[in-house]
């Protein structure tokens, strides 16, 4: 189902974490997640940006297949990815897009959340 994803190459203006993550969960869903809004934020801005996207667009939930994993850390921008149930997580980052573990992927990140539209 996610093969051709898994050949797409990460570049943070035309294809990043966000833009996997919503083709991914239109797949899944059926549902458009929306624009990449969280990448145009400083290191600085993204705490108050993720508590207004968690607010308006997508509520809290416990890791349930399929949700949104948001990846955070206080001094680096979020990551996100769509967790797929067994314990893995569908994401992009530099190396490219990889199905792995979201304890390989939270490496780095103290602290994860899910998430489902609101919608």
């Amino acid at each position: 189902m996610f093969d051709d994803l898994l050949l797409k190459r990460f570049d943070i203006k035309t294809y990043n974490c966000w833009d996997l993550t919503r083709e991914v969960w239109l797949r899944l869903t059926g549902q458009d997640l929306g624009s990449p809004e969280l990448i145009y934020f400083t290191k600085e801005e993204c705490s108050d940006v993720v508590d207004a996207w968690q607010d308006t667009r997508f509520r809290e939930v416990e890791r349930t297949s399929p949700s949104i994993c948001l990846f955070m850390h206080p001094r680096i921008m979020p990551h996100v990815g769509v967790y797929l149930g067994r314990g893995l997580v569908i994401h992009i980052k530099k190396a490219g897009a990889q199905v792995q573990p979201v304890e390989v992927v939270s490496l780095g990140y103290p602290t994860v959340k899910y998430y489902v539209p609101c919608r």
